[in-house]
Parts: structure tokens; sequence; C-alpha cells
């Protein structure tokens, strides 16, 4: 398995059991950094861990939910989006990890 960055180990931790919004995860990355987080930079880190198989992007149409390895370009509202740690995720999760800093 790769070694995640801080910040990627943060937002797949983040997303462990529920499924997180970009809005959310904006607002506690930011908090935890002290600094603003884009949308397309929050994109970018979950793309990388659902390449991995480590999150998997849901998101809702028509009462109906679906999910996606990379970001759903589809999607009509960025608030139907949400990222969920998948049992790959959580199984990375349970064990002893080190991250590397960018």
């Amino acid at each position: 398995m790769a070694l995640l960055s801080d910040i990627e180990d943060r937002l797949l931790a983040m997303c462990e059991g529920d499924p997180v919004t970009i809005k959310l995860a904006q607002t506690t990355l930011g908090v935890w950094y002290e600094r603003a987080f884009g949308n397309t930079e929050i994109v970018q880190v979950a793309n990388r861990l659902a390449k991995l198989g480590l999150l998997k992007w849901q998101h809702r149409r028509n009462n109906k939910r679906y999910f996606a390895k990379s970001f759903p370009c589809g999607c009509i509202a960025m608030e139907s989006l949400t990222f969920q740690a998948t049992k790959a995720g959580e199984a990375h999760l349970a064990k002893p990890r080190k991250v590397i800093e960018h």
C-alpha cells in the first residue's frame, strides 16, 4: 500500500463510517491546518484515495444513490456529493501507519 500524505490520511479518517461532504471536509481540514481549502483541492485528495481503493464517491440523483471511483463530473450539485471510506480504507485506518509530509 502506498504511503499517504498527512492530508490524505486525515481525510480518509474523517470519512470512516459516515459519508462526508466537500464542505465539511473543507471546514474540518481548514481548522486542522489553519488555512482555507478549495473544492478543487479536496476533490484531488479524495480522487487519489478513490484511485487507491480507499474511498468511494457517492451522489444522489432522483432519490437514487450512485457510487464512483472518481469524481462524478455528471453530478448536478456539489451539495449532493459525498465520499466515504471503503472497507479497504477502514482496514487501512485500523493498522499502524506512517504518513509523509508535503
